[in-house]
């Protein structure tokens, strides 16, 4: 059984409910839950992005490795654990920082084990970190992310350096780290959902998240020759596909 709970506004109340792998559990204050294993609804090209990188690193432009890795993407073998949590728009803020992170218990300490907000941050505008540096980026909050900032202006621009699309790349990298840092995705509660190229009001299921961040890397339109298989994601709640 798992128990899922929240904490209501006023008075911070706490609603209480337990349901079974792969059943939703409607909670009283409108809230659905539901937990279980899931086809991974992410997609990318691994290959093509290693290689481009490694191409990168010795000052050379080769997108073509996307295309010669056209359609290879590891993640749709891969099962996933999921926790989906619907909430009404009633009970969130009209706009919202969103991060998730993954917590580990030793000896009765929890320690951060890694965060996300933006996809490819740590594997992409932190690709020259330090295995410190990346280290420490997992263990604090987005607050202290200005700390990488220099380093994600400095990959940025040399990206764009690469492609020769932005007039001023120092320019464009700044601009580019202010939207991205702190590393967390922004949301206009009530709106469509949309993380693309031209860029992020939170993130759907079906959005094509690595060319966005790719293309935004880069300072110009990339693609990376893969898409989402059928099947990976629904319309109605609780989203994600199991995988059963």
């Amino acid at each position: 059984m798992l128990s899922a709970g929240v904490r209501r506004r006023p008075g911070c109340q706490r609603i209480q409910s337990s349901t079974s792998l792969d059943q939703p559990a409607d909670l009283p204050t409108g809230l659905r839950f539901w937990a279980g294993t899931v086809k991974d609804p992410f997609f990318g090209n691994q290959n093509g992005l290693r290689e481009f990188r490694e191409a990168a690193a010795r000052g050379l432009l080769d997108l073509a490795t996307f295309k010669r890795h056209a359609g290879e993407s590891p993640f749709a073998g891969i099962v996933s654990s999921a926790i989906v949590l619907e909430v009404s728009n009633e009970l969130l803020p009209s706009f919202m920082h969103y991060y998730a992170s993954v917590d580990w218990l030793d000896q009765g300490h929890w320690h951060r084990a890694s965060r996300v907000g933006h996809v490819l941050m740590p594997h992409l505008y932190l690709f020259a970190a330090t295995d410190e540096q990346r280290t420490h980026r997992h263990e604090h909050l987005p607050e202290q992310d200005h700390e990488h900032r220099a380093l994600a202006v400095a990959t940025i621009e040399a990206y764009s350096r690469l492609t020769g699309v932005q007039r001023d790349p120092v320019a464009y990298a700044q601009g580019m780290a202010e939207r991205l840092l702190p590393d967390t995705v922004p949301y206009q509660v009530g709106t469509p959902a949309h993380y693309g190229v031209d860029g992020a009001n939170g993130r759907k299921l079906t959005d094509d998240a690595m060319d966005a961040t790719l293309s935004w890397a880069l300072g110009t339109p990339v693609n990376d020759d893969v898409g989402q298989p059928e099947g990976r994601a629904t319309a109605s709640f609780p989203f994600v596909v199991p995988a059963y």
